[in-house]
């Protein structure tokens, strides 16, 4: 934990740059190992702090404060836990104080869709004196660390913290208030009330409102402000019934009165424009792609001197990609850090001193999992990894393909090819959501099977975000296309596979998650079947008892995406009668997001039916994997690689 740079390097080979994978799979035990989740510096760069894994207490983790020589050498200051709830991260507000995120399981079960069995609130830990306090607001969220007032920041409170977060409109709870606190009296200031017409309130540097979004409740439009001479000035509106995206994201410091906005403006594709505020127009393209949306702006990396300035765009393709403007010299930090680590993939600074001169460095990809560095003054050191005991000669390389659905549409892929010859037994694993973005990083999943000896083919299915409006309506806006085009688009990917040489073809099997798990089940009942079994995960098995959780709490392109989804949805549990394949059905007994009736009225019909199935009910897990911890892992992965290998058809794959 205390390397030079000349150490690391000498290391590093030794450790993770060998080409060949190996030939016996890790244990389980690896893959469930974790260590680090997150890594932060102090503003002013005194303490490093280390969110890690409590090895003596199952789902905990403790805060470990270190302090930082001029050599760059690490010393423990001190070491934060907490009794009876679980840190679930933390984030510096000043020079000594930082403030925790923590969970608490209250209830033994789910108290409804979306009402899970934990329960949040957040702590400050002062290092100065010694004291654990709590932000005098309800539900906080930190706004605006307020660089230019060292101890005092910016928080929003929800004002209805049983729902945990923003419900809708008709909930009457989507707006919250925004208070300044003095964090050595604990004293709190209003400085934006809740209301329905203005909130999501944005504020500069010195903490001044700049930029709002309210809601017209009389023309279900979002409505966007900016700030002009002390007034609110609408400069855009969004209707609920719009599919283009308009997203402010900061200050265009090039031209006056304009802001950055991600916006389709008449393209398929989001990008990033510069909008006139004062004229309410677009006035020039600053960033669009052909082939993929871009997904994000990026932020100064000191945030501390540079708030809330846009540095860059970002975009997911064969992996996630940062195009900083030429202007700045984040370009090139980042640029050097790619060349001090190995396996260099999607690289970011993510934590940095308030003078610039300690950085943490967090790199993660397919051979990668989550790495942590550290940079101090001419030092660079390795600080530890998110899974320490999963080594690169266990990793296996991830790349993007496209392949043809049989209706001609180009279907993007990511392919994860073990060590060996081809052909290789293939497991399918689509996505949940469905209506959601993944983009190529280190996934635990795809690699512990890989690691076995698998071929992992992780579709971009016709619904899939990032790849442009039409791409994404297709799934739902002339018809549901659940469990039929959306379906064949995963077995279109397999089959093509077998085409290239690269898949045997009686050795394949589709496993998921959510609607993964759902896209599982309805693989189990398709003919021709091309699968030797299906492994479905918390998976939707009746559509119309999913989609009537919520059927009346949903407006605009929501609902129709939702609706027109699940209401003409080919639905597993009514179609039991045709599964032709074994099936392990696998759910967690305190699933929020899915609840476990899905998986159970499933099961009972599958055993009264006589279909060759097994039962897997995790116990203590919601539909969320920060929920799953070292036990339930355990449990999870031993009983899908046992399956796979002994029961996925008569020889298993």
């Amino acid at each position: 934990m205390q390397k030079s740079i000349r150490y690391l390097l000498a290391s590093l080979p030794l450790l993770l740059t060998a080409s060949v994978l190996a030939s016996n799979p890790l244990p389980v035990d690896a893959w469930v190992k974790t260590d680090i989740a997150s890594v932060r510096l102090s503003h002013d760069g005194s303490y490093l702090g280390v969110l890690r894994s409590d090895d003596e207490r199952e789902g905990h983790r403790i805060i470990w404060i270190y302090t930082i020589g001029d050599d760059g050498e690490l010393s423990l200051f001190r070491r934060i836990n907490s009794e009876n709830m679980r840190i679930g991260n933390f984030t510096w507000l000043s020079d000594t104080q930082f403030i925790m995120g923590l969970s608490q399981q209250v209830r033994n079960n789910i108290d409804g869709f979306n009402r899970g069995v934990y329960r949040g609130r957040s702590q400050v830990v002062d290092l100065k004196t010694d004291k654990f306090v709590n932000l005098p607001v309800t539900d906080p969220g930190i706004e605006h660390l307020l660089p230019n007032e060292p101890y005092k920041l910016i928080v929003s409170e929800n004002p209805s913290p049983r729902s945990g977060g923003r419900r809708t409109i008709r909930d009457g709870s989507y707006w919250h208030s925004y208070f300044e606190v003095d964090l050595t009296s604990m004293r709190k200031k209003l400085v934006g009330k809740a209301k329905l017409t203005l909130q999501d309130i944005r504020f500069d540097a010195d903490g001044n409102p700049e930029v709002a979004g309210g809601f017209d409740i009389n023309s279900l439009e979002s409505v966007f402000y900016y700030r002009e001479d002390g007034n609110w000035v609408e400069f855009a509106r969004s209707s609920i019934d719009d599919w283009e995206t308009f997203q402010p994201r900061g200050i265009d410091p090039s031209k006056p009165n304009h802001e950055f906005v991600i916006a389709h403006n008449g393209r398929d594709k989001a990008a990033v424009w510069s909008y006139d505020k004062k004229n309410k127009k677009f006035s020039e393209l600053i960033y669009g792609r052909n082939d993929v949306d871009v997904t994000g702006t990026l932020t100064h990396s000191n945030r501390m001197k540079h708030w809330g300035d846009i540095v860059g765009v970002a975009y997911g393709k064969e992996r996630v990609y940062y195009e900083f403007f030429p202007e700045t010299q984040e370009g090139a930090i980042h640029e050097q850090f790619r060349t001090l680590v190995d396996n260099p993939f999607n690289l970011r600074v993510i934590s940095v001193s308030r003078d610039g001169q300690s950085m943490v460095v967090l790199n993660q990809g397919p051979q990668a999992p989550r790495n942590f560095y550290l940079y101090h003054r001419g030092h660079f050191a390795f600080i530890g990894s998110s899974m320490p005991e999963v080594t690169t000669d266990h990793l296996s390389e991830t790349k993007y393909i496209e392949y043809p659905a049989r209706d001609g549409m180009t279907i993007p892929a990511h392919l994860t090819v073990p060590d060996g010859e081809a052909p290789f037994p293939l497991i399918v694993m689509p996505h949940g959501g469905p209506y959601v973005s993944e983009f190529i990083g280190f996934d635990p999943w795809a690699q512990m099977l890989a690691d076995h000896g698998y071929a992992v083919l992780q579709p971009q299915y016709r619904g899939s975000l990032n790849f442009g409006l039409e791409f994404y309506q297709s799934a739902f806006i002339e018809k549901s296309e659940a469990g039929f085009a959306m379906q064949d688009d995963k077995d279109d990917g397999a089959l093509y596979l077998v085409e290239q040489g690269i898949v045997d073809p009686d050795r394949m099997a589709m496993f998921g998650w959510s609607y993964g798990g759902y896209a599982a089940l309805t693989a189990a009942m398709r003919t021709p079947q091309i699968y030797q079994c299906a492994v479905a995960g918390a998976a939707v098995s009746d559509p119309i008892m999913q989609v009537n959780y919520y059927r009346y709490r949903t407006d605009g392109v929501q609902k129709t995406e939702q609706l027109n989804t699940w209401d003409g949805a080919f639905s597993p549990f009514r179609e039991i009668e045709n599964v032709n394949i074994p099936l392990l059905v696998i759910h967690g007994e305190n699933d929020q997001r899915v609840p476990i009736d899905h998986s159970r009225k499933l099961v009972k019909r599958l055993e009264s039916a006589g279909f060759d199935h097994k039962y897997v009910e995790i116990k203590g897990i919601d539909h969320f994997s920060s929920t799953m911890f070292k036990s339930h892992l355990t449990q999870f992965y031993t009983e899908l690689i046992d399956y796979l290998e002994n029961d996925c058809g008569p020889e298993g794959v």
